[in-house]
């Protein structure tokens, strides 16, 4: 499941990268996580073992990880001119998704409100200002910009210093949510196994387990533990709302 093909999929919050040169235990040691929580996920990527999953502090230090990995994606974005045009671009036509939000620490602020705020910072001179935490892009927002980049880059600029280091934090994030799937496979297989007949219908119950990984993922990179549930809960909702997507499609 840790080996997922991001270039066979059609679904634009998961970001696409070129399939890893490393495996995913050399992956897994590369990130900024306790040594147990890297230990239990590389045996649980190789045994499939349903009884390794996640304890609340292990959601807590991932979800830590992931938005530090965003919010360096963030910085990377408004520092770079044709990333940050790629960000200005998709900003512009927040007002497409109705009330999506921007940034992590600006929830209840209205749209078109946080919207011009977004504009004015990135119009801002990286020499002279910082994104702070808070300003921190939203996974809604981080995918589109990593997919306009991807798909409208130059070869010279998808060859460069930059692109690389912006590559490196979107591995770094798979790696995360690869972590999130192989720790959840017991959540995945209890959902999926009570899904509504209707479904069942057009999907076999391997299906729903393979579809019911893809909500997982879509959930980790943007869980947060101040959100106030465990991540399963959080979780629960993005798996059952794939494999309904997925079933009618």
């Amino acid at each position: 499941m840790a080996n997922i093909n991001d270039s066979s999929l059609n679904i634009i919050d998961l970001l696409r990268t070129n399939r890893a040169s490393t495996s995913f235990a050399e992956r897994v040691n590369q990130l900024n996580i306790n040594s147990g929580l890297a230990d239990k996920a590389i045996c649980a990527n190789r045994t499939s073992d349903r009884n390794l999953y996640l304890l609340k502090e292990d959601e807590k230090e991932l979800s830590a990880e992931v938005l530090l990995l965003r919010h360096r994606f963030t910085e990377i974005i408004f520092s770079h001119p044709t990333f940050c045009q790629a960000a200005i671009t998709i900003i512009q036509n927040i007002y497409l998704f109705q009330e999506r939000k921007i940034f992590f620490g600006t929830l209840g602020k209205k749209g078109d409100a946080e919207r011009q705020e977004a504009l004015l910072l990135f119009s801002r001179d990286p020499n002279t200002v910082s994104v702070p935490l808070s300003k921190t892009f939203q996974h809604f927002i981080l995918a589109r910009v990593w997919d306009r980049i991807t798909r409208q880059a130059s070869r010279e600029l998808l060859e460069s210093d930059d692109f690389a280091e912006l590559h490196n934090v979107v591995e770094r994030l798979n790696t995360l949510r690869n972590i999130y799937m192989v720790l959840t496979t017991r959540l995945i297989y209890k959902l999926t196994q009570n899904i509504n007949s209707i479904y069942k219908q057009s999907i076999t119950l391997d299906d729903a387990h393979q579809i019911g990984s893809f909500g997982i993922a879509r959930a980790a990179y943007r869980y947060h533990y101040s959100s106030g549930f465990r991540f399963s809960t959080f979780a629960s909702r993005w798996i059952l709302k794939e494999i309904q997507r997925q079933s009618l499609e």
